[in-house]
């Protein structure tokens, strides 16, 4: 890696022209990160520590652990927010489970130390907050907090809308005995029926949570993905519901365990399938296989969801359950009853009403994988550039996948990049303002990675079978890798949409796939290729080789016109045989590329005494392959 070699001081940036890497203090962790999106600077909480780093990853304020409340106990952090209202800095952490306002412009400046407990106290157990819009228009902080079992605990509810004014900051926005922005797990199944919370965001009227669960409360059930959602005008939660969320494959593999989300706006692409605009919210979330607990497997995938399609199903939920359909309640809150059968307009923007509270819907909402990895995905988030739309993966393994989103199901990688290996990439990724760079977290690194390196294609090959959609295709008289925008004659441009791997033709007649030529000759053979873009190819470099018996050798070839004519080369075996075939494979580049062969081109070699069988041969021998021991071998290819 290249940061190898930079010399690593106790806080310090390894950067090239490319990107930077921010390092920890020895014996540090980074947990969570904000990014300003108007300045820019970077916001970083990690343990008994708090980072405030400029967009070159320079360190302009550190805070530590005897200021963040502690020094005999680990403080983690459990929750760091940006309040664009006030520009101030929300951080919260696992002592004691109590936030603080700070300034934004300087975190050292400390404006509000909250008493209450609001995040989880336990290191391992989640906790997922955000701001957004609340009763009476104004902005709230949504909290979802996983029950540790410690006793404090009790104190916080499983979901909770907190107030963020001065007088009443981080306290339950409404609450009394009965009602209010609260929602506490039954004391009797708090214990057994653990949910996690993996990811919270608001879109038009309302606040959602990602969890995993049990589907019910019985420690025989399985662990589904739900999401939860609360109306912003709602003072009661009279409007909480949830729903499942599935994510499977066309051949009926479930990812029970979704791990993370994002949402963002579709490019112009991805918005046609999904039947939306690229100014309406998508959900990408990425979900993991699990056999019988909560932990993820090795296995995950991508799954894509309209916003649109997301509240028609909270909807029908609704509707069935005030119809008189199923249940309502939840065993694990409330407890099951009947739906009662009300009258009343239901639509997208219902935000409940006394009765028929909390609702458990069963239709769930669902998609097909859009693509499938052999390793657990722990971030995501996205972006669109041109008409695409542009999916970035943190793994398990410490890797950024690069993933172009060509459908609601369909995506394919076009990048890994290796951000720290074998480390796992924290959830909070971002984009910085102007979108150029992507911020990485793990453990101990923030990584400044760019989102395109066009500049390294030096060839059209390279430039169009990459499929950078932020490059986008190839200047031929500028002799470029760069988006339409940038040539001087955009009609010289070609895209990498419109680019396919050239491939061997073999023609309509089957009899065309079969070159015939006699054995102990030597002869040039030539072969008909399709899909050529003459801009790209042209002067890439070309062999043909040769496959008899598993031997094989090569030799030089030159394109003209939609052929690839190979130098004469002499055809040769000491097989027993009166005829057999020998492969034929086009190379070409310098990745040695072979070009497929679909319909199975190949060389016919025959004796002269099978020429009445072979009406297009000729022959000039008389030998046969097994009468022949001396000449000119083929030189066969080693390694």
């Amino acid at each position: 890696m290249w940061w190898a070699g930079c010399l690593l001081l106790v806080l310090g940036v390894c950067s090239n022209a490319e990107h930077g890497v921010f390092k920890a203090k020895p014996g540090a962790q980074f947990e969570h990160m904000s990014v300003d999106r108007t300045t820019g600077q970077i916001y970083v909480g990690a343990v008994n520590q708090l980072y405030q780093l400029d967009q070159d990853l320079n360190i302009l304020n550190l805070v530590q652990s005897e200021e963040m409340g502690s020094s005999w106990m680990n403080n983690h952090n459990k929750a760091l927010l940006i309040n664009y209202i006030n520009l101030t800095l929300i951080t919260c952490g696992s002592l004691n489970g109590t936030c603080m306002v700070r300034s934004l412009h300087n975190i050292s400046v400390v404006l509000e130390n909250g008493s209450e407990p609001v995040v989880a106290n336990d290191v391992e157990d989640s906790t997922i907050a955000f701001i957004a819009p609340g009763p009476n228009n104004k902005h709230v902080m949504y909290v979802g907090v996983t029950f540790t079992g410690n006793t404090t605990k009790n104190f916080r509810p499983g979901i909770a809308t907190r107030s963020l004014e001065p007088d009443r900051m981080f306290r339950i926005l409404f609450n009394n005995n009965q009602l209010g922005t609260r929602m506490f797990v039954n004391f009797n199944n708090q214990a057994l029926f653990i949910i996690n919370y993996v990811y919270g965001f608001a879109s038009q009227g309302f606040s959602y949570f990602l969890t995993t669960q049990r589907k019910t409360y019985w420690v025989s059930s399985p662990y589904i993905s739900k999401l939860v959602r609360i109306c912003h005008n709602d003072s009661k939660y009279y409007s909480y519901t949830e729903i499942p969320i599935t994510c499977h494959s066309k051949d009926g593999k479930q990812y029970n365990l979704v791990q993370t989300g994002f949402v963002g706006k579709p490019g112009s692409n991805l918005a046609k399938t999904l039947t939306v605009s690229t100014e309406d919210d998508v959900l990408f979330a990425v979900f993991s296989t699990s056999s019988e607990s909560n932990r993820p497997g090795n296995n995950s995938a991508l799954c894509v969801y309209s916003l649109a399609s997301i509240r028609h199903t909270f909807t029908d939920n609704i509707r069935a359950c005030y119809s008189g359909l199923g249940n309502q309640g939840l065993d694990f809150l409330y407890g099951v009853k009947a739906c009662e059968k009300i009258t009343t307009t239901i639509d997208d923007d219902f935000c409940g009403q006394s009765y028929n509270y909390p609702i458990g819907g069963e239709q769930s909402v669902e998609a097909y994988t859009a693509i499938q990895f052999n390793v657990r995905a722990t971030a995501v988030t996205a972006t669109s550039t041109g008409n695409d739309t542009v999916v970035f993966i943190g793994t398990q393994n410490g890797h950024l996948k690069k993933i172009i989103q060509e459908n609601i199901s369909h995506a394919f990688e076009y990048a890994d990049v290796k951000i720290d290996p074998g480390v796992a990439v924290n959830a909070d990724i971002h984009l910085e303002p102007n979108g150029t760079y992507l911020y990485v977290l793990t453990e101990q690194r923030l990584s400044k990675v760019k989102v395109q390196e066009c500049h390294l294609f030096k060839t059209c090959w390279e430039c169009l079978t990459r499929k950078d959609p932020y490059c986008g295709g190839w200047c031929t008289l500028e002799n470029k890798c760069s988006p339409r925008s940038d040539c001087k004659d955009p009609d010289s441009w070609i895209s990498y949409q419109s680019w396919t791997n050239p491939t061997i033709d073999g023609g309509m007649d089957p009899s065309s796939r079969e070159i015939l030529v006699a054995f102990n000759t030597r002869k040039q053979l030539s072969v008909k290729l399709r899909n050529i873009f003459q801009q790209c190819i042209a002067n890439i470099g070309f062999y043909c080789q040769f496959t008899i018996d598993r031997k094989k050798w090569n030799v030089k070839a030159t394109l003209l016109g939609e052929m690839i004519n190979c130098e004469s080369t002499h055809f040769y075996h000491t097989l027993r045989l009166s005829n057999i075939n020998a492969s034929i494979a086009v190379i070409w580049g310098r990745s040695k590329t072979s070009l497929n062969n679909p319909d199975n081109v190949h060389v016919n070699i025959y004796s002269c005494q099978d020429l009445a069988k072979k009406p297009s041969a000729s022959c000039e021998h008389t030998t046969t392959p097994w009468s022949v021991w001396s000449g000119r071998r083929p030189r066969p290819v080693r390694g």
